[in-house]
């Protein structure tokens, strides 16, 4: 290679390497130890994201998942080997209509807006967001547990919260869901709803799909 050749090859790497868009990095911080960690690191396979840590700690209330996601999130910007995180996303369920837990929602929204870090809220639960893959919205469920029942009776008979078949990761299915907590939304944001069913989670999965190579999108 002559030395002009040479010059154009590197100008030309250099190009490319400019133009070439950084990973956007994730940290989702779930309550569920086992269901939501196994769907979102599952999703981030089929979607080749490999910047995107998914955590989850012993506590399980909402203010308590969102100090952990803000004290992660800190310690990531402080590291000296590692950039911030682009997104910090805290998955919880509201579960039942009473209780201290419900309480502790909107202080638990407040205190992540505060960092610019997302919630991802699911009234009663995560299985509800499984539910959406399979039908548009469901009434109202009020306990995990019946959503639960819903899930296995209808859907998916061997659902454990162990496994998750692939079917729910394809193009057709991801769409569906979307589409069908997206209506949730609109459902809800009518005069007295309390929410139920619904789910946010269609948000994170936006912003991850969007996150991935274009040939690699499910939406």
């Amino acid at each position: 290679m002559n030395q002009g050749t040479r010059g154009r090859f590197n100008r030309d790497i250099g190009r490319r390497d400019a133009n070439r868009e950084k990973a956007r990095t994730f940290l989702i911080v779930v309550e569920g130890e086992k269901t939501e960690r196994i769907y979102f690191e599952t999703l981030c396979r089929v979607l080749g994201l490999k910047s995107v840590e998914v955590h989850h700690p012993e506590c399980t209330d909402p203010i308590g998942l969102v100090e952990v996601a803000v004290a992660r999130a800190e310690a990531r910007a402080a590291s000296a080997t590692q950039d911030a995180f682009d997104e910090v996303w805290i998955v919880f369920d509201r579960e039942s209509q009473h209780g201290d837990r419900i309480k502790q929602i909107q202080p638990a929204r407040q205190l992540a807006a505060d960092r610019k870090h997302r919630v991802a809220l699911s009234i009663p639960c995560f299985e509800l967001w499984l539910v959406l893959h399979f039908q548009p919205r469901p009434g109202a469920l009020d306990t995990k547990a019946r959503a639960e029942r819903l899930l296995k009776d209808e859907h998916l008979p061997d659902y454990d919260g162990k496994t998750l078949p692939g079917e729910l990761f394809t193009a057709e299915k991801l769409r569906y869901a979307v589409q069908n907590a997206e209506e949730c939304s609109k459902y809800h944001d009518l005069p007295g709803s309390k929410g139920d069913p619904s789910s946010e989670v269609h948000l994170l999965i936006r912003a991850l799909n969007a996150a991935a190579a274009p040939t690699a999108r499910l939406l």
